[in-house]
């Protein structure tokens, strides 16, 4: 098994744009099967991904930011609650964003998604994260096209 997974795309929209559509509560749930994430994006802030399951919501990712640069670089660490694993620091894995403007409108993404081969149920949790990429990364490209950034902003 790999200990990560890393895929990249052009997107036809400006960092500021990008940036947005990762980190805004809205485009989260539009996103990540309505998933809803109020974080801060700020060294140190909880990172918690809800879901509402019967009237309640439930908590079913957590971690925290590790780094962060505006429009440039989100990393988080990432624990899936649902599982049934031990809650420990040797079962997160790493969650990075990489923005690089392309100086011509539009932004290179690179997400990496690391330390699967150390956590418990690692291969489950590789195989997973692949589906579950080939899915969202199609719709965070389309959100990206939803936005306008005024220049004077």
């Amino acid at each position: 098994m790999e200990n990560s997974i890393s895929i990249s795309a052009n997107i036809p929209s400006a960092p500021e744009v990008v940036w947005q559509v990762l980190t805004s509560p809205e485009h989260i749930a539009q996103i990540f099967k309505g998933q809803q994430c109020g974080c801060e994006w700020t060294v140190g802030a909880k990172v918690r991904f809800l879901e509402n399951r019967g009237g309640k919501e439930k908590v079913v990712e957590k971690g925290e930011v590790i780094r962060v640069s505006t429009n440039k670089l989100l990393e988080y660490s990432s624990f899936p609650t649902q599982m049934g694993l031990e809650d420990t620091p040797e079962n997160y894995i790493v969650v990075c964003y990489e923005l690089l403007d392309n100086y011509d409108g539009s932004t290179h993404l690179a997400i990496t998604q690391k330390g699967y081969k150390y956590v418990e149920g690692g291969m489950d949790r590789y195989i997973s994260a692949q589906k579950n990429w080939k899915k969202h990364l199609p719709k965070l490209i389309e959100a990206t096209s939803t936005i306008k950034i005024d220049a004077e902003a």
